[in-house]
């Protein structure tokens, strides 16, 4: 299952960072790979890397859906503490 959400994971974080315009459908996919994660607390505690990649999705569904609400094209693409 981990394997899974990791691919899932690694799916969004790519299309984001690719795309020309980011769209409602990367903030769906980071919200849907959240909720993945939140599914795998059901067979036990996680990981602290997992929980972090959960919050991050958070984040990323909350600002694109944000940016895109206010006309705007999110101000960044990827982790924002990146260099």
């Amino acid at each position: 299952m981990n394997n899974f959400v990791l691919t899932v994971f690694a799916k969004a974080d790519k299309e984001e960072r690719e795309v020309e315009t980011i769209t409602k459908k990367q903030a769906i996919d980071f919200k849907r790979v959240s909720d993945f994660v939140q599914i795998l607390t059901l067979f036990g505690e996680l990981d602290p890397d997992m929980e972090e990649k959960r919050k991050y999705c958070v984040f990323k569904a909350g600002s694109i859906m944000k940016a895109l609400k206010e006309g705007k094209q999110p101000d960044f693409r990827g982790n924002p503490n990146d260099p």
